[in-house]
């Protein structure tokens, strides 16, 4: 042994006095100064950002007042109207018709009755107002400021032709369309504040976004009416969704996937139970159907039933549709389907081995082939649904189950020599783990879960700086995405849940949901921001799927 650790030595010491290494070496010293270096040339290419500032109470007060004022005149009562001269400063006026077509946007300065005439055509419409401003000299914003900064420039060709910033949210243009659309059209950004009409006054728009307000219960409760009655219009007749929405063109996309059909349809039964809205329940029963349709048994045991993919067996599919029928049972007892719930269960504790491990993908000589990886998420979706099911079919096999499971993904999925190496913002782990602990406390789950949970918040931008508009979302390559922050909203319920139980008087994680919440609502299509769009009524109560991008998927 003394010999091995004598040549091991050796040839250390050798490759280190080797003219390549101390290369190597004096070149490592450089890589802090060439990043730094980098870093500064990007600060200084990028420019000064412009300094944006809410709009003073006065401004406001004068969009209202245009709004009333040109809404007035284009229905043909003027008399109504609350003034005839148009407020100071640079103000534009659009109508955008019901059916899509291209805005029509004017000028607003002087008597009402030199500039409005031209949103006639467009009347009856959707009236919004912007006020433009100036940037500081020498600051620089688009398209690089397209993103985080709320400032949201519009364009003006150099024929007179006006962008208003809203104009590139409905096109879903990315920085690589703005910069192209700047190369073909010369001209000069446009920086405005923005209003549309509301019930109670003017709405000041960020992104194509209104503030919801106040976060309530009943406020929740309607936008998720309002989302079940988008799922439902958007439900075919053979029971699969619409998968992917363009709302700009409303078209279906293509594709489809489904482990999120049947969350989806996990989210429906839900929401039946907090509304008692009929249509809910009958749209998520339809799409359990096609659920039904993709069943399959295990080979010579049709005790174990599992929904199938194309050539895929995915355990996260027997999990969501085993989550989607313990919702139904709890909604309507009478319409509980023991069998195709037992069928799941059954597959989920054949498939998690004794360590607690559960493979992801099922596998089956001359039918599935075996698939080594390995979820993150699947195993949390599983693990959630046996927990649900234990409580309304309390069978101990199911909390044994997910008792050795919740044990493997807690102490030994993400650890290696004693060392925990990571905590994935495993949403549905978060879930299961906290309603396990309701059954078993024990104070691992609470802990995990609690790490979990604190993952997730370093990744939510919640500073002051940070654009009121996407406040809440979760940092990600461009503007945060609105599917991750509805998974993860999911996921801070049930940290607030734990938190009030074990840490009484905190509200951490209470707040991080709220502010979570209000993020996806300003992305929700309502009233205020659906116009525009080709046939409006098809997107409202639809998440789309970012600030800049007109497209709703079903898991949104």
């Amino acid at each position: 042994m003394g010999q091995v650790l004598d040549n091991v030595m050796s040839r250390w010491r050798a490759i280190g006095e080797s003219r390549t290494y101390r290369h190597l070496a004096r070149a490592a010293f450089l890589v802090p100064l060439l990043v730094l270096l980098g870093l500064l040339a990007m600060h200084w290419l990028r420019g000064p950002q412009p300094e944006f500032r809410p709009p003073r109470e006065a401004q406001t007060k004068a969009a209202g007042d245009l709004l009333a004022m040109t809404a007035a005149f284009l229905s043909g009562e003027a008399r109504a109207a609350p003034a005839t001269a148009t407020p100071t400063g640079r103000w534009y006026v659009t109508v955008y018709g019901a059916s899509g077509a291209a805005p029509t946007t004017v000028r607003a300065q002087g008597s009402i009755e030199s500039w409005a005439a031209p949103l006639r055509k467009r009347w009856p419409g959707h009236l919004q107002v912007d006020l433009a401003f100036d940037n500081p000299p020498g600051a620089r914003s688009w398209p690089s400021g397209f993103g985080l900064d709320v400032g949201l420039d519009g364009w003006i060709e150099a024929d007179g032709k006006v962008h208003l910033p809203v104009e590139f949210v409905l096109r879903g243009y990315d920085r690589r369309k703005l910069s192209q659309f700047i190369s073909d059209h010369p001209g000069t950004p446009l920086r405005t504040y923005a209003w549309v009409a509301g019930p109670e006054g003017p709405l000041r728009m960020l992104r194509h976004s209104v503030d919801p307000g106040p976060i309530t219960p009943a406020l929740l409760k309607r936008r998720c009416d309002l989302g079940g009655d988008y799922l439902t219009r958007h439900l075919r007749p053979d029971g699969h969704y619409d998968y992917d929405w363009l709302a700009r063109s409303a078209t279906a996309g293509p594709g489809y996937n489904l482990l999120r059909h049947a969350g989806t349809t996990y989210s429906l039964f839900q929401l039946y139970s907090a509304t008692g809205k009929l249509a809910h329940y009958q749209t998520a029963v339809a799409a359990l159907h096609y659920l039904r349709a993709r069943r399959q048994f295990a080979t010579g045991d049709r005790s174990r039933c599992f929904e199938v993919e194309g050539v895929n067996v995915k355990l996260g599919g027997a999990g969501l549709t085993l989550l989607a029928l313990v919702e139904q049972a709890r909604a309507r007892p009478a319409a509980a389907d023991w069998e195709w719930m037992h069928c799941l269960a059954e597959h989920i504790v054949h498939e998690t081995h004794e360590s607690g491990d559960m493979a992801s993908y099922y596998a089956e000589p001359n039918r599935f082939r075996p698939n080594a990886r390995r979820s993150i998420y699947y195993p949390g979706e599983a693990l959630l649904a046996l927990v649900r099911l234990f409580e309304i079919d309390p069978d101990p096999r199911w909390q044994q189950t997910a008792s050795r499971a919740a044990s493997y993904l807690v102490h030994r999925r993400w650890v290696a020599l004693g060392i925990r190496i990571t905590v994935p913002p495993d949403a549905w782990l978060l879930q299961a783990l906290e309603e396990l602990h309701r059954q078993l406390p024990e104070p691992a789950y609470a802990d995990y879960a609690f790490a979990i949970a604190e993952v997730m918040t370093r990744s939510q931008l919640m500073a002051e700086r940070v654009p009121e508009d996407i406040r809440g979302g979760m940092l990600s390559r461009g503007l945060p995405g609105v599917v991750a922050a509805g998974a993860r909203n999911e996921a801070m319920a049930a940290a607030a849940q734990l938190e009030r139980r074990l840490r009484p008087g905190e509200t951490f994680f209470l707040e991080r949901l709220k502010a979570g919440a209000r993020y996806s609502l300003r992305n929700q299509y309502t009233e205020p921001i659906s116009f525009g769009l080709r046939r409006p009524a098809t997107s409202l109560g639809g998440f789309r799927s970012s600030p800049l991008t007109p497209r709703i998927r079903i898991d949104g």
